[in-house]
């Protein structure tokens, strides 16, 4: 299935033209925007957990390098 590299809509296979945005078809690029279009959800889930493993990290090492005070009640 080919898709436009503009705007990935689903093309047809005879189609010259991207019914939606109008741009030329290029069989190479709508073959390559499709593999792309796979791999990206891989990609973001990983992002976010690095993201949160690296906020936890931030913030044990805070609470390790804070400094306890005693509190007095008297």
């Amino acid at each position: 299935m080919n898709y436009c590299r503009k705007c990935g809509a689903k093309l047809e296979e005879d189609a010259k033209f991207c019914p939606t945005c109008g741009t030329p078809v290029n069989v190479t690029a709508t073959s390559n925007y499709a593999r792309r279009k796979e791999k990206a959800p891989v990609f973001l889930p990983a992002l976010i957990l690095m993201a949160l493993l690296f906020s936890a990290f931030i913030i044990i090492a805070a609470f390790m390098y804070m400094p306890i005070n005693p509190v007095s009640f008297s």
